[in-house]
């Protein structure tokens, strides 16, 4: 009797370990995915532009003269990044949008229906990358 309490407490602590580890994985996933992600992304401008350089100053051990003039250079940097990500997904939609209405002939009313209701989806996930108030 005593050697199945021991297996069940056995079990049990087993059991723990792993959920603990499956929570403490849960909530670092979702950390990056909320806050690291949207800031390296360049996704909070004046937030991301702080956190970039801050990161890349800690990184090459920048020293406050050498970050005053790089400073610039890694902002300008970020902005022409933003720039051509903006240029890139605007494009994209555009072109996707033009081979849906191609395709529009070959599609019946209810296939066109959700078509619309695909790309409006798509297009919202694109935008949301480019769209300059994304918090």
């Amino acid at each position: 009797m005593a050697e199945k309490k021991t297996k069940l407490k056995a079990g049990c602590g087993i059991a723990m370990v792993f959920g603990a580890g499956f929570a403490c994985g849960a909530i670092a996933l979702f950390t990056t995915i909320m806050w690291i992600v949207p800031l390296s992304e360049g996704m909070r401008e004046d937030e991301s532009k702080q956190f970039i350089t801050k990161h890349i100053a800690k990184q090459l051990e920048l020293t406050e003269e050498q970050l005053k003039l790089a400073k610039p250079i890694i902002h300008a940097a970020i902005d022409q990044r933003n720039n051509r990500r903006r240029e890139f997904v605007e494009a994209d939609i555009k072109l996707t949008g033009e081979a849906f209405k191609e395709m529009k002939g070959i599609l019946n009313q209810e296939q066109i229906k959700m078509g619309v209701t695909m790309l409006e989806r798509w297009k919202q996930g694109k935008t949301r990358l480019i769209d300059k108030n994304f918090k």
